[in-house]
């Protein structure tokens, strides 16, 4: 900050002090100089014969300053009465002396006094009150009371009197332009204390502003009203420091979040029940919520899509509620619908009650947010809050919801492939038992196949024994033929011959 700068922005109130210095420091000479006169008219009466006059206009003089000191110590109107008595002792010497040259003399030492207050104001009372003394002498000097009481020690003609005025005036105009000079050095000599007061405060501040910064302490107040192009550069540091602290704490906290919730996904990943469950319960308590539910797209038993309630947590609790929503009902279904975050902060009156121990009350606001992976919607989750919720905690909630949507059709695409492969075990195993019972049947056919092969087998070879018997009873019957005797052994054969017959029959009957 320059040093105009400052300037301007000095007031006459914090130069006071200053000006009240200079004013203590002028009265204590002008009550010395208002003594030193009172004693000087005082000496003079014994030179002169005039003890009546020093005591009269001197004692006079004298009491008039000590009255307005004690009822107005220190003020302006006792400064205006001294400089009127500074002059009133040179009209008193003025009668002791009976003289008119001599009176520049102590006017000059009356102004010269009175500079020291440095106010041009002050000087006006002694100047005027000369000035017309001058005038007075000059226009009644040929009266008889002046002649008697004050007879000057030489002719007062106009050239003299031009020549006292001139004096008078010209030496009063010195000193009223060097009280301005000096009450404008004394101001700037206060502007430079106070600028030089206000750099040394700026350097504090700076220092502790910056002490502070370092200590990683950036919500500090800058201990200055006023702050110069370094306060002004740290304030700036402060604000960048700030904003990149704030940026990092929300990605901090977004970052965070998807870990937290993401090792949810990967802990639970088999279970959409028990994740959507285990995944409410993360982000109601992770952006410090009242309320939230979890819904999940899915179709009906005609096939249309609607919006299950799969979770529900309320004040860190578990809530067992069943709920079905069609796509555009209700805030939930509109933003499934529009594929849309809704962020409500003023909530309609009976949209939903937040109820704890402590009673029941309306959210301060509800954000709804779809659970899509590539436009494709998965659900949504609703939270609500007393709290307004943040944009960064909006963002942190679509993201993970883009996260917990891909999971869930991961889950879901798994979970249909288990029930098909289950499936498909289990029409394995059924075709494994009726192959293996299938071929059991074909070993049983088999086994009975050889079995029937093998009784044939026997039977032919029983029908060809029988064939040869056959033909040996024949043989033998033609043999026996020729003799009666052998009528009853042919008979036996032929017996014989029959069941061998019929066993024939049996066999060929089996096989």
């Amino acid at each position: 900050m320059s040093h105009n700068d400052l300037q301007i922005k000095v007031s006459e109130d914090q130069l006071f002090p200053f000006y009240n210095k200079v004013y203590h420091q002028a009265d204590t000479i002008t009550r010395y100089f208002i003594f030193g006169f009172c004693l000087l008219g005082i000496l003079l009466s014994f030179f002169h014969d005039t003890y009546l006059i020093a005591i009269g206009i001197g004692g006079g003089s004298l009491a008039i300053y000590f009255i307005f000191k004690s009822f107005v110590p220190a003020s302006q109107a006792l400064r205006y009465v001294t400089s009127f008595l500074f002059w009133n002792f040179g009209l008193q010497y003025l009668f002791q002396m009976q003289g008119l040259y001599e009176m520049h003399f102590f006017f000059f030492i009356s102004l010269t006094v009175l500079l020291f207050y440095e106010d041009w104001k002050i000087l006006l009372p002694a100047t005027v009150y000369a000035l017309l003394t001058v005038v007075i002498l000059y226009a009644f000097q040929d009266q008889p009371f002046f002649k008697t009481h004050l007879p000057l020690n030489q002719d007062t003609t106009f050239t003299s009197f031009l020549i006292h005025f001139s004096l008078v005036t010209f030496y009063a105009g010195l000193c009223l332009r060097w009280s301005v000079m000096q009450r404008s050095q004394t101001r700037e000599s206060g502007i430079q204390a106070i600028m030089m007061e206000r750099q040394i405060e700026l350097m504090d501040a700076n220092i502790n502003f910056a002490n502070n910064i370092s200590q990683g302490n950036l919500n500090v107040d800058y201990q200055t009203s006023q702050s110069d192009r370094l306060g002004q550069s740290l304030l700036n540091m402060r604000d960048s420091l700030m904003a990149s602290a704030k940026r990092e704490e929300r990605e901090k906290f977004i970052t965070t979040g998807m870990a937290g919730v993401g090792e949810i996904l990967r802990q639970y990943a088999n279970s959409i029940d028990v994740l959507c469950d285990r995944v409410i319960e993360e982000i109601v308590k992770y952006m410090k919520a009242n309320q939230g539910e979890i819904f999940m797209m899915e179709s009906d038993e005609t096939g249309k899509m609607q919006l299950r309630l799969m979770a529900c947590r309320a004040w860190n609790r578990k809530k067992y509620l069943k709920k079905t929503l069609e796509l555009g009902e209700g805030l939930v279904g509109q933003a499934a619908l529009e594929r849309h975050t809704i962020f409500l902060t003023k909530v309609p009156k009976d949209y939903i009650i937040l109820s704890s121990g402590l009673g029941e009350a309306n959210p301060g606001c509800i954000l709804i947010v779809p659970l899509k992976s590539e436009d494709e919607i998965v659900g949504v989750i609703e939270l609500a809050a007393f709290k307004p919720f943040q944009d960064y905690e909006i963002s942190f909630l679509e993201k993970v919801g883009e996260s917990i949507a891909a999971t869930l059709i991961t889950t879901q695409t798994n979970q249909r492939n288990k029930l098909l492969l289950e499936k498909s075990e289990q029409q394995a195993q059924q075709m494994r038992a009726q192959e293996e019972a299938v071929q059991q049947n074909m070993e049983e056919m088999q086994a009975t196949q050889e079995e029937m092969a093998r009784k044939e087998a026997e039977i032919n070879k029983l029908l060809e024994e029988s064939l040869r018997n056959e033909q040996l009873l024949k043989e033998k019957i033609l043999e026996l033929s020729s003799t009666e005797n052998k009528i009853k052994a042919a008979e036996d054969v032929a017996e014989e011959l029959k069941s061998l017959r019929a066993e024939v029959a049996r066999l060929k009957e089996l096989k």
